[in-house]
């Protein structure tokens, strides 16, 4: 037995880009504070421990203590270079390879809100109408495209062939605690949609387990411009390129495709950390 279908009133009409959490300036304001009289209280810890520790096993001990940490920060710090470096390598291999260049000129990201900061650290693009890079925010800058307020990750985005109704799929920030036989894609997302076709496309079960399981990002379109950003640590390399030209055609085809049951029947893997 199939799960039933959400009901039509699970669909937000709110457009897209106003459908924003309030910004929370005074939380920013507290949170700076606490971090300030954190990394004071940090550096009185430190300088307490050195010395008693000066004090109680001798001044020369301190000191190697003090040089051992220096020579594994030093060493950690060039390990992670060194592997910078390789991967730097081996994505521009791969680049080159799969016929990608570095986009030139502005790349100044179009859906910024007015009172944050985007910042395109670099991009890519050159096939299957598709940009694709690394980017950076704060003061809540991407609104609901993101699940933080400020943060850095990838991102892609594809000209469709025709404009599509603006729409998105966004990550609720607070999740409401699971009940029992709740649907956990309507928990989990929010829908922010006018057509009731594109809402359709979102009702098959293969689609919101895909959601679900982190195989498909949440998306925004506006006009023929369909983007993804995703927040993660993790530098481009090839496998993520590939992860998210995979993402950009499934979820093209998701909003392009004839009308048939589970446009999508398999996506790629989610992207982790």
């Amino acid at each position: 037995m199939e799960p039933a279908e959400p009901p039509r009133r699970a669909w937000s009409t709110q457009p897209v880009r106003d459908h924003r959490r309030p910004r929370a300036n005074w939380l920013t304001t507290t949170l700076g504070v606490l971090g300030f009289v954190g990394v004071c209280c940090g550096l009185t810890v430190i300088k307490t421990s050195a010395h008693f520790a000066a004090r109680w096993i001798g001044l020369l001990p301190t000191l190697g203590l003090v040089v051992l940490g220096v020579v594994v920060a030093m060493v950690r710090a060039d390990l992670l270079r060194r592997r910078d470096q390789r991967i730097r390598r081996e994505l521009d291999s791969y680049l080159e390879r799969e016929d990608w260049s570095p986009v030139t000129g502005p790349t100044s990201w179009p859906w910024t809100a007015p009172e944050g900061t985007v910042t395109v650290d670099r991009a890519y693009g050159g096939r299957f109408s598709m940009v694709f890079g690394e980017i950076s925010w704060s003061r809540d800058a991407l609104g609901g495209s993101t699940d933080n307020s400020t943060g850095r990750g990838v991102f892609w985005v594809v000209t469709l062939p025709r404009p599509v109704p603006d729409a998105a799929v966004q990550r609720r920030r607070g999740v409401p605690r699971r009940r029992a036989g709740e649907d956990e894609f309507r928990r989990r997302f929010r829908c922010i949609i006018d057509e009731p076709w594109i809402a359709d496309r979102l009702a098959g079960p293969a689609v919101r387990e895909a959601y679900v399981s982190g195989r498909i990002p949440p998306w925004t379109v506006r006009g023929d411009q369909l983007y993804v950003v995703i927040r993660t640590k993790r530098q481009l390399d090839p496998a993520l390129v590939a992860t998210l030209v995979d993402q950009a055609q499934t979820l093209s085809r998701l909003l392009t495709a004839p009308a048939g049951p589970d446009p999508i029947q398999e996506a790629p893997p989610g992207i982790a950390g």
